[in-house]
């Protein structure tokens, strides 16, 4: 596994989070059947579809990593036990002074 897979992965991750929260920074264009379109609307009523396609698309870029690179979940599970082990760390020394 490689820096950059990791570094992907991750990207992904925090993208996946923050979509609702930020602007689009670049337009695409999606050619659709008007039948997959209007069970989009009614399935999703008030979620624009650009941030609905992008949250697809961000779940299914998190998937294929998942599936090429098993190993991707277990180092991101381990990166934030370690951040939280460190946030309770500095919260109990925070209480003693």
């Amino acid at each position: 596994m490689n820096i950059t897979t990791l570094t992907d992965y991750q990207y992904l991750q925090d993208l996946a989070t923050s979509l609702a929260l930020g602007g689009k920074k670049r337009r695409l264009q999606v050619v659709m059947p008007d039948k997959l379109v209007t069970l989009i609307d009614k399935t999703f009523p008030h979620i624009d579809r650009s941030t609905l396609i992008s949250q697809a698309f961000t779940d299914l870029l998190l998937h294929k990593h998942r599936i090429n690179n098993p190993d991707l979940e277990a180092w991101i599970a381990e990166e934030q036990y370690d951040l939280d082990e460190m946030e309770v760390y500095l919260r109990s020394r925070e209480k003693d002074v």
